[in-house]
């Protein structure tokens, strides 16, 4: 971990603004799109708003489930947005096949966390064995004091990566990218980055809502608005563009 750069985005974006049309973009026009969540387009297979199954808009069929039925989140509104709505005690979905990372990651999210505790999962990417962290990443809250967001991964190299963000309270986005030792965490207020040793791999699980040491735990009070994954770092152009049309979809 290098000191963190800071890159202001411009407006801050703490205010909501009514959501536009969103400029003529879909996700799934970069390459590497790998899964892609919506709550209010991809369709669900849940009873009484229960959610077994979110599928994936990327066309991979790359759906996150959970076969527990007490485990599972709700979908719900925000009242004014459709959301998925994790209960932070044992509430998460799984990707049904996570892909390799070798190349890098891009992970993008709309979010709102609703109770900040220590060290809760918004997502988690973990090998079979051991902590999230050690040879892939969490995103997750930092301590509930801080009111920050936290990204920290390949804890068992030299150098690890950790970046952090700031938590508004408010809906928010970020837009996470790492590939060949860089990485860089933007949201509404700017963008930080940091190095990092190590590469990543093909993870055994994704988890959403949660963490993973061995086990899941560390689940999150957080509704999720919208979640995507690419298998590769996004361009400065292209995050601009990603983080243009959320900014429009959401009014953020």
């Amino acid at each position: 971990m290098t000191a963190l750069g800071l890159r202001s985005a411009g407006r801050l974006g703490l205010s909501p603004r009514r959501p536009g049309p969103p400029r003529p973009f879909s996700p799934s026009a970069l390459p590497g799109l790998e899964f892609w969540y919506d709550a209010a387009n991809s369709p669900v297979i849940d009873a009484g708003g229960v959610v077994e199954r979110w599928d994936d808009l990327s066309g991979n069929a790359n759906h996150a489930a959970q076969s527990a039925p007490g485990q599972r989140p709700t979908k719900t509104t925000d009242g004014l947005r459709d959301v998925i709505r994790f209960d932070g005690i044992d509430n998460t979905l799984l990707v049904a096949s996570p892909p390799s990372l070798a190349n890098g990651v891009t992970l993008f999210g709309v979010f709102r966390m609703r109770t900040r505790v220590d060290f809760t999962g918004i997502v988690s990417v973990a090998a079979a064995t051991g902590a999230d962290h050690a040879s892939f990443f969490t995103w997750q809250n930092a301590s509930a004091a801080s009111n920050l967001f936290r990204w920290f991964g390949q804890s068992a190299e030299p150098d690890t990566l950790e970046l952090q963000r700031p938590d508004s309270g408010l809906t928010s986005l970020a837009i996470l990218a790492a590939a060949g030792g860089d990485a860089s965490y933007r949201d509404l207020s700017g963008e930080a980055s940091d190095t990092y040793d190590g590469s990543f791999g093909t993870p055994a699980q994704i988890v959403l809502g949660g963490r993973f040491n061995d086990s899941i735990l560390g689940y999150a009070a957080v509704d999720l608005y919208e979640l995507g994954l690419y298998s590769r770092a996004l361009t400065i152009g292209q995050k601009d563009q990603l983080e243009g049309w959320l900014r429009d979809k959401y009014g953020l």
